[in-house]
Formats: structure tokens, sequence, C-alpha cells
């Protein structure tokens, strides 16, 4: 409120400033020197209407620097909500795409053999041997989708602990698959494991 009290004072100083230099211009003397052979009531009814314009003068010039300032102020605020909006819009992009990148695969499983074939390469990578692990079903529930979910059950015999830990970071890191149910038991001296693994996969559509 201050503020636009202090503007408005420095137009006023400013106007009336430019008033009285207006009068102490040649052209004003000149102008008053012509009036002065008019009679009294002529130079009333002049004077009053210089009066009035002199008065309105400020008001239209305050008038223009309000609207211009609106619309000054409402372009800054459209102009804001669109950084707002594109803000918005690049955190959330942002987000969607780490979400994509933690959940969705990056390697498209479009049946069991591809799918037997994915976890031998991860398996082998940690030294675990792909023959002990066996797709037992596939089923790809929306492949024509932009987001390809597969379901499948992995099963494994002669496992040992090391290697089923690999095979579950396998998954995980290499195929992003998530672990729905499994069942797994232990058998013989060498504690050797065997079992299953129901998995959800899902991947970007073509």
């Amino acid at each position: 409120m201050k503020k636009r009290e202090h503007v408005f004072k420095l137009i006023d100083e400013y106007l009336f400033k430019q008033v009285d230099l207006a009068k102490s211009s040649q052209f004003t003397q000149k102008l008053n020197e012509q009036l002065s052979v008019l009679s009294q009531s002529q130079q009333k009814y002049l004077n009053q209407a210089l009066n009035l314009l002199l008065l309105l003068v400020p008001f239209f010039i305050v008038v223009v620097i309000f609207f211009g300032n609106r619309s000054l102020r409402n372009e800054i605020e459209i102009k804001q909500e669109i950084f707002e909006s594109i803000n918005t819009y690049t955190n959330k992009r942002v987000n969607v795409d780490n979400l994509s990148k933690s959940v969705l695969s990056p390697r498209q499983i479009k049946s069991g053999p591809d799918l037997q074939s994915a976890i031998g390469m991860s398996l082998s990578r940690v030294g675990g041997d792909g023959s002990k692990v066996q797709v037992g079903f596939f089923d790809q529930i929306n492949p024509s989708a932009a987001i390809v979910h597969s379901r499948a059950q992995v099963k494994f015999k002669n496992l040992t602990m090391s290697e089923l830990t690999g095979l579950f970071s396998a998954l995980k890191r290499d195929l992003k698959v998530s672990i729905e149910k499994m069942d797994i038991n232990v058998f013989g001296d060498e504690k050797l494991l065997q079992g299953f693994v129901e998995i959800s996969h899902y991947s970007k559509g073509q």
C-alpha cells in the first residue's frame, strides 16, 4: 500500500512540475496575451475549461497506468502459471521415468523359451548353472498393450544357497521381475534346494 502511495505521489509531483513549466513557457505567455482581449465572462469560462482539463489529464494518466499495470500483472501471472505447469509436468515426467526404470524391464520376454534364455544368461554371469532352472509356465496377459505384463513359474533343483541367491539377484537386477510366490525345500546331506518361484515381469510394448 505504501509503495502505491509513493508512486502516486511521484506522479503528482511530476505533473505539477510540468504544469509550472508550461505556465512559464513563452507559448503560455503569448496565449495569455491573446486571451487578455477576451471579455471577463469569456475568460472565466475558458479558465474553468482549462482547470477541468488539468484535472482530467492526471486522472486519465492514472487510469492508463492502472490498466497498463493490471495488464502487465495478468501477463506475469499467466507466464508464472505456464512456468509452474511446465515445472510440474517436468517433475512428474522425471518421477515416471525413474519409476519406469525401477519397474520396467529393459528386455521384452515374449515366450517361455525367451525367459529360459534370459535366466540362463543372467545365471552364467554369477557362475550359476542354467540347466538347474526350468520355466514351468509362461503367460503374457496383455501382449498388445503399451506395458506388457507377463507371469511365469520358474522351477529349480539341486541349487546351493549361493546359486539360489544368485538366481534371485539375476532375476531382479537383469529382468526387473517381482517374486509373487515361492516354495523352497531342502533335501540331502548337502542341503541342496529345490522348488519354484512365481514371478511377474513388466516391459514396454512394441
